[in-house]
């Protein structure tokens, strides 16, 4: 009985090692891990609005993988093609884009620094493992110190000129910081103050905005001191309009019974206390102002106005629509408002 004994361990050893083999090969097949390589620059990228890095995909297995997209620890990074099959033993490329601006980086005193994002593979059919993320590190380098987003806080007067300044500093000497693209919505300059190694730069939106929140950005180009351009960098520019004329309230309700008059008492004003007239008054049917439409539109310039609203006869139902009014400003730029201030009245006979 003996004589068996040394042959089944060896069996069952040999067994316990094929079926963990085969384990581990059926894992490999669901997994399909694939190799991730990335060829990473070694001199640091001049700031600039984004970068393409290929990113070489390896499949070391017998069997196609599918990736069906590339995860990232930033929302600066994409990959194209989205997703891919790479074949069996074979090898493809991908092109990942890095967004290099808006960001605030931890630049040096050299105006270097770098930015690392991590780039995972998610394989479709994979219930084990995920694909292993590979770290992407760029050295980055810059002529001023880029703020990311620059936020002017002070709102925007519709129909004011006004210019917002910042100032950062410089790295090294520059011949020039160039402005090669004009913004959408207003005027860019950059200037540059070589003694105090700063640039100031300057954004003037339009005048004739409508009231909104706008994104708008300042497209630069610094020149070194030998005339030598570098790439453009993108200053993102994030500010606010608002109109030039107050109105209170925003809007008129009355609900009740037909013999309680609707009254109400609207006030204009104008934001910086500059005159204006009104041009337009619209009305809902049977709708009253007080002043009268004619004495309004015939009335000097003013700073702030009231006009009474009501309507004068008894009324059941419901009634909806909008006051209209145009306002326009008295001297240089010229500004036109258009209020428009919904009035809702419902009569309840009881």
């Amino acid at each position: 009985m003996r004589r068996w004994v040394v042959p089944v361990v060896v069996a069952v050893v040999v067994g316990t090692a094929a079926v963990g083999w085969l384990l581990a090969w059926f894992r490999s097949m669901l997994t399909a891990e694939l190799t991730v390589s990335v060829a990473e620059p070694q001199a640091p990228l001049w700031l600039q609005e984004a970068v393409r890095i290929p990113i070489t995909l390896h499949n070391p297995n017998w069997r196609p993988v599918l990736v069906s997209e590339f995860r990232t620890t930033c929302n600066c990074t994409s990959v194209e093609p989205a997703s891919v099959t790479v074949a069996p033993k074979g090898r493809c490329e991908v092109l990942a884009t890095v967004r290099l601006i808006p960001s605030r980086h931890a630049w040096n005193d050299a105006g270097e620094c770098s930015l690392s994002v991590d780039l995972q593979p998610v394989y479709v059919g994979s219930r084990f493992i995920q694909g292993k993320a590979r770290r992407l590190t760029l050295p980055l380098r810059t002529a001023f110190e880029h703020p990311g987003m620059w936020k002017c806080e002070e709102p925007v007067v519709r129909g004011e000129n006004v210019t917002f300044r910042t100032s950062y500093r410089l790295f090294g000497l520059w011949q020039e910081i160039r402005v090669v693209d004009r913004p959408r919505y207003g005027e860019g300059l950059a200037g540059v103050d070589a003694q105090q190694q700063r640039v100031t730069f300057q954004y003037s939106p339009r005048h004739d905005l409508p009231p909104g929140e706008y994104q708008d950005q300042i497209a630069v180009q610094p020149v070194r001191a030998g005339g030598e351009p570098l790439p453009v960098v993108v200053l993102p520019v994030s500010f606010s309009v608002v109109p030039s004329i107050l109105f209170d309230p925003p809007a008129f309700t009355f609900i009740g019974r037909p013999e309680k008059q609707p009254k109400w008492s609207l006030y204009l004003k104008a934001r910086r206390n500059n005159a204006f007239r009104i041009c337009r008054v619209e009305l809902p049917r049977s709708v009253a102002v007080d002043p009268p439409i004619e004495e309004l539109l015939r009335s000097e310039a003013r700073s702030e106005w009231r006009l009474d609203v009501s309507y004068p006869a008894p009324f059941t139902g419901s009634l909806n629509g909008n006051l209209i009014i145009e306002t326009r400003s008295v001297g240089e730029p010229v500004t036109v408002e258009t209020i428009a201030i919904p009035i809702s009245i419902h009569g309840v006979s009881l």
